[in-house]
């Protein structure tokens, strides 16, 4: 059982979430720790097969989303035969079910780990589902301090002394290969890359990079692109990634008269993303809600400014005026006045500075570290607190399991 730990995510697509928690689970792996990582519903090969050649044994349950009382049977007999010294759960719906699963099942140590923050996403009620999860956890990670402060009302960072002692919930950034995303840009060449790609070599680019869907707020960008059609009418708009809304935006585009001025590049695996950085000269992250950014960084660190939504995570990673600009969220216009400041301001500060700032916040070094050493904070070993917990779980799960939670 000494140093075994079982990562659960519902999914292992090609999105944000999966990247954090493989540089986690690398950090882990590095650290001489034997991971197992638990897919409860879809999974994509590439994904999976990038989990297994980080060190992972990974498990696909493949089990029909909406049958939680199946699913929680499943996770209670796999955390049972794998016994574990810590179960990490990647707080996304249904996270308070396998919480309860590894309370059951007698998991000695309970981490989860939340990755999304805002209001236009969750309310009072999640909220609520959340900090009753953390009642059965040993400690909670945020990817960032704001998304820590909406979740938990404050960070553990602004607490002294014995009080941030006794704090069950922390901030461990997602780590950004800085180094990988700046060599991507040496020796580039530019406008071969953009031709191929039919942009024009002096055209200005917005990139936008994520899933299509509409909490990525394509359509915000699309809006504002449109509003800004006669003031840059060389504007081209690189979208990269894929989703199930693309025909929504494809309608919004032609809407706002600017579909022929998309270039949709479509999927593109994470190590080759770092060139796509260098070929825009603004990064749009028009989200309604973020919990950390990790796109947002990747672009600073290739020199690229941002503009994005004002949101917990946005808020904390991006210096307003320096590596980015923030507007209200789902604002359409406010976008477009961003985004005209940014293609003024250029590549130039954020290259001068940006740089050095990701290195020191987020670099993947200091990330790995921050996990092991939360890791050695707690010990395997079972605790009358533990017990306690696990009877109180039980007596939870005699009441209907809820529908939906986080």
């Amino acid at each position: 059982m000494t140093n075994t730990v079982t990562i659960c995510i519902p999914c292992l697509m090609l999105g944000g979430t999966e990247i954090a928690t493989l540089g986690m689970v690398r950090a882990l792996v590095e650290g001489g720790w034997d991971v197992g990582v638990v897919c409860y519903h879809e999974w994509d090969a590439a994904m999976v097969a990038r989990y297994e050649k980080a060190g992972a044994l990974v498990e696909r349950l493949e089990h029909p989303r909406g049958d939680f009382r199946g699913l929680f049977r499943r996770l209670v007999r796999l955390f049972r035969e794998r016994r574990p010294a810590v179960a990490h759960i990647q707080y996304m719906a249904p996270g308070l079910l396998p919480i309860l699963a590894a309370k059951w099942a007698g998991v000695p140590r309970i981490f989860a780990t939340v990755h999304a923050a805002g209001s236009a996403g969750f309310g009072l009620k999640a909220k609520a589902m959340l900090r009753f999860a953390g009642m059965f956890t040993d400690h909670f990670f945020c990817v960032s301090e704001n998304c820590e402060k909406f979740w938990f009302g404050k960070a553990s960072g602004a607490k002294t002394g014995a009080e941030r002692r006794r704090v069950r919930h922390s901030t461990i950034y997602n780590g950004v290969d800085v180094e990988a995303i700046q060599a991507a840009g040496r020796g580039l060449d530019r406008a071969k890359e953009r031709a191929a790609l039919g942009i024009s070599a002096n055209a200005p680019v917005v990139g936008i990079v994520g899933r299509v869907v509409k909490l990525k707020g394509h359509d915000v960008l699309f809006r504002a692109a449109g509003l800004l059609k006669d003031t840059l009418p060389q504007l081209r708009i690189l979208v990269v990634g894929e989703g199930p809304d693309r025909e929504y935006f494809e309608q919004v585009a032609r809407e706002a008269g600017i579909a022929e001025r998309i270039v949709w590049a479509g999927r593109v695996e994470p190590e080759e993303l770092p060139k796509y950085y260098h070929l825009m000269d603004v990064l749009a992250m028009p989200s309604r809600w973020e919990g950390f950014g990790l796109t947002a960084v990747e672009a600073m660190a290739a020199g690229v400014p941002v503009v994005g939504s004002d949101v917990p995570g946005l808020r904390e990673v991006l210096s307003e005026g320096l590596s980015g600009f923030l507007s209200p969220v789902g604002d359409s216009s406010g976008f477009a006045e961003q985004l005209e400041k940014a293609f003024a301001d250029g590549r130039r500060s954020v290259r001068q500075r940006m740089p050095v700032f990701a290195l020191d916040s987020y670099a993947l070094d200091s990330v790995r570290s921050q996990w092991l050493n939360a890791y050695a904070r707690f010990p395997a070993g079972r605790t009358d607190d533990a017990r306690r917990q696990t009877n109180t779980a039980r007596t939870t799960l005699t009441r209907p399991l809820p529908t939906n939670d986080h």
